[in-house]
């Protein structure tokens, strides 16, 4: 009996740290590894307009493209100290920006999407990010103001082999959590001396497909959270 206590605390002990795990994993590592939307790669466009040197490095001043100049007006590409950053110079108005930063190297590579936000008023006009140390280019695009999305051809792209491994593994992640849960309630019913077929639910066949049907779903919803407007899926 005692043992059968020991056995239970430690399956349910395990049960609460499956399920944080099953949480981090499927709600921030997965989107985050398979569904972060980017851009197509593509060589930066936008124009170098002065170049300056200083003791701790140099610098550049970009114009973004005439769409996106009425929010951001300029931007400065520098390196200071080994590290590289680009400073983005907001246009006289009071917004709140959501934007993204192409990083390329000097092949013309994207390596790099960052999407950030800037709440744009009169004492808030500049907003500085670090770049991968790679970074030889930049393209800013402005993506959404005041909520309010913008047209623009980039449209930011999912790819149906990221979707799929996501759907994959959020599936099976979930059928191992119902396996450990359905474990621990067999446990939990054979301590209290109630087993019986339908006490703790259905067989173990049963419990797989149900637990199937349940990560179809918990893979569908978040990938549903993930996915906005301006974003496409392509094959590749």
């Amino acid at each position: 009996m005692i043992s059968l206590i020991f056995s239970y605390i430690a399956q349910s002990l395990l049960v609460i740290i499956s399920l944080f795990v099953y949480v981090l994993l499927v709600a921030m590592l997965f989107p985050r590894l398979f569904l972060q939307a980017g851009y197509p790669a593509a060589a930066p466009a936008d124009r170098g307009i002065k170049k300056y040197s200083f003791p701790e490095g140099r610098a550049v001043v970009y114009q973004p493209a005439i769409r996106n100049r009425a929010y951001i007006e300029q931007y400065i590409l520098s390196d200071r100290e080994t590290k590289k950053y680009i400073t983005c110079r907001f246009g006289k108005g009071n917004w709140l920006l959501r934007y993204s930063i192409l990083a390329f190297d000097a092949d013309g590579h994207l390596i790099k999407t960052i999407d950030t936000e800037a709440s744009v008023n009169r004492d808030t006009r500049e907003k500085e990010l670090l770049l991968p140390d790679e970074t030889a280019y930049t393209n800013v695009i402005v993506r959404e103001v005041d909520g309010v999305l913008l047209p623009h051809t980039e449209a930011r792209v999912l790819t149906v082999k990221n979707i799929s491994i996501f759907a994959v593994l959020t599936v099976v992640c979930t059928v191992l959590e119902a396996l450990v849960i359905k474990n621990t309630l067999l446990l939990l019913a054979e301590l209290m001396t109630s087993y019986s077929q339908t006490a703790t639910g259905t067989g173990m066949g049963v419990t797989v497909v149900n637990a199937l049907l349940a990560g179809v779903v918990c893979a569908a919803l978040v990938l549903l959270f993930h996915l906005s407007s301006d974003m496409k899926i392509t094959k590749q």
